[in-house]
């Protein structure tokens, strides 16, 4: 074999194990590699995604929710809905379905967000093999967390998260690409920012709380600075913007036609206030009467179990927003609690008050409605008090001060920890950069009513965050001692910029 073609052959080699250890990872995490997948049981919000691909839940009351398995049997018909909720998981939901008429079931949209993730990752590893085949590796802390069923099975739902979770997949992995190439061959940073654009687009047209993660992509592009991609980083600041704003916009304009005094309510009763010591009642101009309520959700009871709901809250909702918006912003104490009960549920992804078996799973018992956990929901404030009392925000910390150490490895460069190193902390700064925005996000969207589901994603995004760290502290300690790391300069393997022909070594004098 041609020194060209054994390149070649460890080049694709290295893709085909990432892909290997991809799909393991994803058939574990989603339990469709075992015959009995693991998902994530509907609390309502399914039929404003499902209803979009002209799907029926194929049950008694002809909905999913609150039924104490994951319901997967659908009727699918070609009628959708007149107004679903605009997102991009809609995408992936109607290829799955592919005009499809009668009995439908969900295994087929978890099988496709399996090869879409796939596909993703598969992308990046292309480029970063062409660069050095054991740059794939630089991979492994964004695929491993995969293979965790806190994760992987909300591929098997009906929710707009997985769109998120494979979006955020992609845009890391043009992260660590990007970072990779710099200096390097042309296309493969090209590709990088290609998976930049498109996985921060899907990630942030997925629902309104990850469109946050559109303003990683942009930083990406802003602040490449490889003299051959400065044109390219700034096409996609552009595209990116381009590619969100009407969606997003369309997005937002939904969720607050739909539920905007809702949200509101939340954000004001369960979060703001509580968290003011019942202070910004007053500021905000609710009555005193109303403190009575501090710390209860909207739901499940609705605007019957409120004085005056309608008067209060369902007609002052955009002024009320606003306000208390204002006033976190202006009392740091209010905004640190606010952070502080974020952080803390961001350290618990398991969800466990959402059912993962199947109805065709004999494990799977139906749980009745009112024995459903509510603490992770946020639906009654002492719940949830003694739910976050047990999670500690040490984790949450830690992961921070792992971005911030990345984001110190990124600024010095590659002189001092080398290439493979600085590809991997950016990375890992860019997953704790946008986990630290979507908790920000998911508080001043919805207050603490789900705030764990809400920050799911900022759960794997710090857990990438972490493990990319780890790895940082790895490449670093061996590039500075001297020995060969993945990517490391000097090592055994082509580039575009190298010769493919042997280098007769020059005699020393």
């Amino acid at each position: 074999m041609t020194p060209a073609g054994a390149s070649a052959a460890r080049r694709w080699a290295a893709v085909a194990a990432l892909g290997v250890v991809t799909v393991a990872c994803l058939l574990l995490g989603t339990g469709l590699g075992t015959g009995a997948g693991r998902g994530a049981g509907d609390n309502g919000d399914g039929a404003r995604l499902y209803c979009g691909a002209g799907l029926t839940p194929d049950t008694v009351d002809g909905s999913a929710a609150w039924k104490g398995v994951v319901v997967t049997s659908f009727v699918a018909t070609d009628q959708p809905c007149p107004s679903p909720l605009p997102t991009s998981a809609l995408l992936p939901l109607r290829l799955a379905v592919a005009g499809q008429v009668g009995p439908w079931d969900l295994s087929s949209l978890a099988t496709l967000y399996v090869a879409l993730t796939t596909v993703g990752l598969l992308a990046a590893a292309a480029a970063l093999a062409r660069i050095r085949p054991r740059m794939v590796l630089l991979l492994l802390p964004i695929v491993v967390p995969l293979a965790l069923p806190w994760f992987s099975r909300f591929f098997l739902s009906t929710y707009s998260e997985p769109t998120g979770l494979l979006g955020a997949v992609i845009l890391l992995s043009g992260v660590v690409t990007v970072a990779a190439a710099a200096d390097g061959p042309a296309w493969p940073r090209l590709a990088g920012l290609a998976l930049t654009l498109l996985g921060g687009a899907t990630a942030a047209t997925a629902k309104p709380g990850y469109a946050v993660l559109a303003l990683v992509a942009l930083g990406v592009g802003a602040l490449t600075r490889a003299p051959r991609s400065r044109l390219a980083g700034a096409a996609i600041a552009v595209a990116v913007t381009a590619a969100v704003a009407w969606p997003v916009g369309a997005a937002l304009q939904w969720q607050q036609e739909a539920y905007g005094a809702v949200n509101t309510h939340n954000l004001v009763l369960t979060a703001v206030g509580p968290a003011s010591g019942g202070d910004a009642l007053a500021h905000l101009g609710l009555p005193a009467s109303y403190r009575a309520y501090l710390g209860t959700a909207y739901f499940p009871s609705g605007p019957s179990a409120f004085e005056d709901w309608d008067g209060v809250v369902g007609e002052q909702w955009p002024r009320l927003r606003g306000e208390a918006v204002g006033y976190v912003l202006t009392h740091p104490a209010t905004a640190s609690s606010l952070a502080d009960t974020g952080l803390r549920a961001a350290t618990d992804p398991s969800l466990a008050y959402l059912p993962s078996g199947r109805a065709d799973d004999p494990s799977a018992r139906p749980t009745p409605i009112p024995t459903v956990p509510v603490g992770e929901q946020g639906a009654d404030r002492p719940t949830l008090e003694r739910w976050l009392g047990e999670r500690s925000i040490v984790p949450s910390i830690v992961v921070l001060a792992a971005g911030v150490a990345q984001t110190v490895v990124v600024i010095r460069g590659r002189r001092r920890c080398g290439r493979a190193a600085t590809a991997l902390a950016a990375a890992g700064a860019a997953a704790v950069a946008g986990g630290a925005l979507v908790v920000a996000a998911a508080v001043a969207g919805d207050g603490y009513f789900e705030i764990a589901k809400h920050v799911w994603l900022a759960s794997y995004l710090g857990l990438v965050g972490l493990l990319a760290g780890v790895a940082t502290a790895a490449a670093c300690l061996l590039h500075r001692r001297g020995r060969p790391v993945p990517g490391r300069e000097g090592d055994d393997a082509e580039d575009d910029s190298r010769s493919s022909v042997p280098v007769r070594p020059v005699p020393r004098r």
